[in-house]
């Protein structure tokens, strides 16, 4: 039979565990970074003349502002 300290045995015990955790957030890491992230199909706009905010589609060159009905310029994604 194997004689092993208590501490030895607790220190196995704990690094195989943090060995685990390692183990499973690399694998879930490497997993979640290949994915591709679409860019939203909306964007948050604040209203030059009433500093409202609000969310347009990202497709239009201008949207309305619900509050007081101004016309706003969507800024554009430099691509």
């Amino acid at each position: 039979m194997i004689s092993v300290e208590i501490s030895t045995a607790l220190l196995l015990y704990l690094g195989g565990f943090l060995f685990l955790c390692l183990g499973i957030w690399t694998f879930s890491h490497f997993r979640n970074r290949k994915r591709v992230i679409l860019p939203p199909p909306y964007k948050l706009i604040t209203c030059e003349y009433c500093s409202h905010d609000y969310l347009t589609p990202s497709d239009t060159p201008v949207s309305t502002c619900p509050q007081c009905h101004c016309h706003n310029r969507v800024p554009q994604q430099a691509s």
